[in-house]
């Protein structure tokens, strides 16, 4: 028995998604139930209607050239493909919506089979990974007690500042920060103490850095600090302007903490970040050695400008 228009119209209405068959003059010839409760569309109000009517206005000026290319090159187009789409309640509201479109034919004309679907839970769990994942990004590359960035991140950001460098003979600065007889506040105030040592540090440098430095808790009582376009004498003013406040903050709440600062500006490539990092650290464990609360410099390459 051959399948027609009436037969096929009762198929459809097995099917879990909505359904609508339209023809080249782009009216609906076949609807089922689920399409009057996905759009809120009684079924005598959609027969002999444009396919439009299901979708947002601003859809109205290119629906009718879809239509017609369509018709004009038929093809089937599963669900999934990844054209974005819109569908319109009868009640105004719109919904994002997947449609699966293909050819049929009955009694030799030509006609679209249209399937749509509402996906605005997918589309909302999609967000909500996206979300998910963002925050736990930003979880790896954060302290969890200051806010800052951690090392990881920082490893990152100076890589981004010696590739830079290598390509454009700019230098920078890297400050490695350690504080003095940060153990003795832990150990005569407790550890929540010394946590508010460190947040009042972050807090102090926070204050005098430029929008283009990066600033980061390397572990413990280690900070680092990165002036990308440094040279030496910028940095030496920064530093004692930032050990100067460093210093006042701390007699503020007499915690007794002092802080041994190690600062290399690059003016030439080197060979990996921790050969970077370690030199850094070097310099501030030499201002340890010989009675900490001071500051050593070095420069690695031409001290040109």
């Amino acid at each position: 028995m051959a399948i027609t228009l009436k037969t096929y119209g009762e198929f459809l209405e097995t099917v879990p998604d909505a359904a609508a068959v339209i023809n080249r003059q782009d009216m609906f010839v076949v609807v089922n139930i689920q399409t009057e409760a996905l759009f809120g569309q009684p079924l005598n109000a959609l027969y002999g209607k444009s396919l439009e009517i299901l979708l947002p206005k601003s859809a109205a000026p290119f629906h009718a050239k879809l239509v017609e290319g369509y018709f004009a090159h038929p093809k089937m187009r599963a669900m999934g493909s990844g054209m974005a789409i819109k569908g319109r309640h009868a009640d105004g509201h719109e919904f994002p919506m997947d449609i699966m479109l293909k050819p049929i034919e009955f009694e030799g004309d030509l006609y679209a089979l249209c399937m749509m679907r509402d996906i605005t839970a997918i589309k909302e769990q999609e967000a909500q990974l996206q979300r998910a994942l963002a925050r736990e990004h930003e979880q790896a590359l954060t302290d969890y007690l200051t806010g800052i960035a951690n090392a990881r991140a920082f490893h990152i950001s100076l890589e981004a500042e010696m590739n830079r460098l290598a390509r454009f003979e700019r230098p920078f600065t890297l400050v490695y920060l350690d504080l003095d007889h940060f153990k003795v506040v832990n150990d005569e105030k407790g550890h929540a103490e010394g946590d508010r040592v460190l947040c009042t540090v972050v807090d102090v440098v926070k204050l005098k850095l430029r929008k283009t430095d990066f600033f980061a808790r390397m572990g413990g009582d280690e900070f680092a600090i990165l002036f990308p376009e440094t040279t030496s004498d910028i940095a030496n003013t920064l530093i004692n302007n930032l050990k100067k406040d460093l210093a006042q903050a701390m007699q503020q709440h007499k915690w007794g903490v002092t802080f041994s600062i190690g600062v290399l500006t690059c003016f030439c490539p080197v060979d990996s970040v921790d050969e970077l990092i370690k030199t850094a650290d070097e310099l501030m464990y030499e201002v340890k050695k010989h009675g900490k609360n001071d500051v050593k410099y070095s420069v690695l390459g031409s001290t040109k400008t």
